[in-house]
Order: structure tokens, then sequence, then C-alpha cells
């Protein structure tokens, strides 16, 4: 996509993946484990064809309150957020 050509992004594939990937890397000083991110440059999309509501209400007041900019099961905010990323 056009839009993320020089940007940094991660798709999370399950929650299982993310935390095989935590535990192979939570000793590396230099990993994002240890070193953190930003959370003023973190953009997320959750559940944009709206078909996930059980994964929606199991994530979405966590997304909020730690990665404050995103949209929730709306594919119209979606393309505005890649939007967003050409933008910022």
């Amino acid at each position: 996509m056009p839009a993320l050509i020089d940007q940094h992004v991660t798709r999370m594939p399950s929650v299982h993946f993310l935390y095989a990937h935590w535990k192979s890397v939570a000793d590396d000083p230099a990993s994002v484990v240890s070193v953190g991110v930003d959370r003023r440059s973190v953009f997320y999309v959750l559940n944009p064809d709206n078909d996930l509501a059980n994964t929606q209400k199991t994530f979405e007041s966590w997304f909020a309150r730690y990665a404050p900019a995103g949209v929730l099961s709306d594919i119209s905010s979606y393309f505005l957020g890649l939007h967003k990323l050409t933008i910022d």
C-alpha cells in the first residue's frame, strides 16, 4: 500500500504469536520488549470488517488506554487512518 511505504507497520496475527515472540526476545536489551514503544507513534485498527465483536470487546478498552490513536469496526475510518499515516 502506498500509504505505508515509509512507515513501520506490524500486524499481530494472534495473541499466542505475540506472547511467543515476546518470550523469544525478552532477554535482548535492544529488543522492543526492553526498549519500549512511544505510544504517540502507534496507530491501531481493531476489527476493521466489523465481524469480530468478541475480539473487539476483549481488547477495545486496552487499546484505548495504551494506544490512544486508532479506529474500531469501521472500514471507512480505517482508510482515514491510512490517510493519516501519509500526512503525519
